[in-house]
C-alpha cells in the first residue's frame, strides 16, 4: 500500500493491493516479490481467523519481513 500511495496509484482494496505488487514486480523483474507477498496474505489473514500453526508462523514471518524490506526499497530512479 505505501508504494502504491507513493506512485498516486488506486490503494484502497485488497485488490488494487495485488495489482500494485503485479505491477512493481514486472517492473523490478522480481517474481519472488509475487511469491513473497503470497505468504505476506496468509500471514495477515491468520490475524484474523487463526488457521496457521506457530512453525507456519515463524516461516511466514520471516518471508513477510523480507517481503516489506524490498518493497520499500527504493530502485533507480523511484522516489524515496
Amino acid at each position: 500500500m505505501a508504494m502504491a500511495k507513493r506512485r498516486a496509484w488506486k490503494c484502497g482494496n485488497h485488490y488494487a493491493a495485488i495489482q500494485a505488487v503485479e505491477q512493481i514486480s514486472d517492473e523490478r523483474s522480481g517474481r519472488a516479490l509475487r511469491s513473497e507477498f503470497g505468504v505476506a496474505q496468509k500471514f495477515h489473514a491468520n490475524f484474523y481467523h487463526g488457521f496457521r500453526e506457530e512453525g507456519e508462523l515463524a516461516s511466514s514471518r520471516a518471508i513477510s519481513i523480507e517481503f516489506v524490506g524490498r518493497m520499500l526499497v527504493p530502485v533507480d530512479g523511484e522516489q524515496e
